[in-house]
């Protein structure tokens, strides 16, 4: 998948990977989207297809139960372009991570269940990246309504993103340092 403007523009070239395993699939270490995603009708089937009580996130949902099926197959070109515009769902930071949120918060229940710790890590982290994806698209909002002198509004956004990921700064900034360690050499 590669990010296009309004028109047509390339803005972000495709940059999805071969994942190794589930566990990369369950902790969204690369995008996969439905518009690329071809699913064997039995497989489709037999985990149940969408749920229909998504509103949001059925895409992820899906995507989460298939990987326990079996691999992915990667394709090497941009199958997809995806526009980017002002009402894109991304641009509804808070229904969207609340929706992924939900999603992921089942399936470790599920994996909690079955006793299956090596899902419920994976999990995790699948939730703490959705709460950094939070963060940081309320701070990109909130620019953007203080750039337009909503300053309350910007506030707001600020402060739901502290209710809703109160950890994520923290988690940033470590990833940030552990990666700046990694570069340096020893």
């Amino acid at each position: 998948m590669r990010t296009i403007d309004d028109e047509g523009n390339e803005l972000v070239a495709a940059d999805q990977y071969q994942v190794r395993d589930v566990h990369e699939v369950l902790r969204r270490q690369t995008g996969i989207i439905l518009p690329s995603v071809m699913v064997r009708r039995e497989t489709f089937l037999r985990v149940g297809g969408f749920h229909p009580a998504f509103r949001r996130a059925q895409d992820l949902d899906l995507v989460l139960k298939v990987a326990l099926e079996g691999p992915f197959v990667f394709v090497d070109e941009a199958l997809v372009d995806y526009r980017y515009h002002r009402d894109n769902n991304t641009r509804r930071h808070r229904e969207l991570c609340r929706s992924i949120d939900h999603v992921v918060r089942l399936h470790l229940w599920n994996a909690q269940e079955k006793g299956r710790e090596d899902l419920v890590a994976d999990h995790r982290a699948s939730l703490a990246a959705n709460a950094r994806f939070a963060a940081w698209s309320a701070v990109r909002a909130s620019r953007q309504l203080a750039r337009e002198g909503a300053y309350v509004a910007a506030a707001r956004e600020i402060g739901w993103a502290v209710r809703f990921a109160p950890s994520a700064p923290v988690t940033a900034l470590r990833r940030r340092l552990t990666a700046a360690a990694e570069r340096v050499p020893s």
